[in-house]
């Protein structure tokens, strides 16, 4: 076997050789012929105990696949769609369990975060909210980075998209970090793009809404325990480890970023930034009335039993219908590749039950 040193000096080895341009299609020639060779290698093994021939050559096309990704052979979203093709063309699993995610509500439910993440970025709704909330605070680094996180913990389950959420308010830290003087990539600037990052981004798990991805996690729990992770007992479950993620998060903030001067805003940014944005629009009042009644739909889901996914696909329609964004920015600014690669990656946790390799990597572990 090759030690990781190996490996390296390996990498290493054609870097040295390439230049910058060629470095990485030799490093992606390496990657295709390793990952071709070692699928191979697993699919033509004799199975193992408790596995069969198909199975063997599922985990072939998994670890190729694997290893296309370590070395970005191609982007991960074709591979994931290649592996689930090749399932497919192979008859390891028939076509509607290789691809069976795609009918499931948890996928539907990501469209309708992402679509309602469109709209929220298209009106400026969410950052007139954020600089509302920032208006509250204090304009020193200290209050206005407990004001971004602030508005991440308002803000934040009424978009299930970590996406849209990034995009809408990581070029807002950047507004504030100009307006206080500090220099693009110092280290107060990076205090501010983390009050950002933790509160809008990481703090996803606090709520049920706070990501598609929850709604995922939700999915893969036996179905009796399925039921009772309803949005409010998520939150109440999560609880604890909000508050200790907030105030930890705000604290190293403050220790490592705070800068050695108290520095503030300009007085009255962000009523200024306010103004500039001028009254709400029609679009904006129309989104926040839909997000926020998403929002309690979801909260409420054990008393009326309209599932999180009928929700927010049912918000889209309403949203695209009132031409809050239209179908060419649907077409254009909703993240497909995104959407193939969740849907065909965690496709996978369908197909290892079928030919028990899942039992298999178990007993191979204990």
């Amino acid at each position: 076997m090759v030690s990781s040193h190996g490996a390296r000096g390996l990498l290493n080895g054609f870097k040295g050789r390439t230049g910058k341009g060629g470095n990485m299609s030799q490093l992606k020639i390496f990657g295709l012929l390793f990952g071709l060779a070692a699928g191979f290698a697993v699919a033509l093994m004799d199975p193992a105990a408790m596995l069969s021939v198909p199975a063997m050559w599922t985990l072939g096309i998994f670890v190729g696949g694997v290893i296309f990704m370590i070395f970005d052979v191609m982007p991960d979203y074709l591979v994931t769609l290649a592996m689930c093709t090749l399932w497919a063309l192979f008859k390891t699993v028939p076509f509607d369990k290789a691809f069976s995610f795609f009918s499931n509500a948890n996928w539907w439910l990501m469209i309708g975060a992402l679509g309602m993440g469109v709209a929220a970025q298209q009106c400026g709704l969410l950052r007139r909210i954020s600089l509302m909330i920032m208006k509250i605070f204090p304009a020193t680094f200290r209050g206005q980075t407990m004001a971004l996180m602030g508005a991440g913990a308002v803000i934040s389950p009424l978009i299930p998209s970590t996406v849209a959420k990034a995009s809408i308010f990581v070029p807002l830290s950047a507004g504030v970090n100009d307006a206080m003087g500090y220099p693009r990539k110092s280290k107060w600037s990076a205090g501010l793009f983390s009050a950002i990052w933790m509160g809008f981004i990481c703090s996803f798990p606090a709520y049920l809404s706070g990501s598609f991805l929850c709604y995922m996690m939700r999915a893969l729990l036996p179905k009796d325990v399925q039921a009772q992770f309803d949005w409010i007992y998520w939150f109440l479950m999560t609880l604890p480890w909000t508050i200790v993620f907030f105030v930890l998060s705000y604290l190293c903030i403050q220790y490592f970023y705070k800068p050695e001067k108290t520095d503030v805003l300009p007085k009255g940014y962000a009523a200024e930034q306010l103004v500039r944005m001028g009254p709400m629009s029609r679009h904006e009042k129309i989104t926040l009335v839909i997000l926020v009644a998403s929002l309690l739909c979801w909260m409420t889901e054990r008393l009326h039993g309209v599932p999180a996914a009928v929700v927010a696909l049912l918000a889209v329609v309403l949203l695209l219908w009132a031409k809050v964004f239209d179908r060419a920015e649907f077409r254009a600014k909703m993240p497909w590749d995104v959407v193939v690669f969740v849907g065909t990656i965690i496709g996978i946790a369908a197909v290892f039950p079928i030919l028990k390799i899942d039992k298999w990597m178990a007993a191979v572990l204990a």
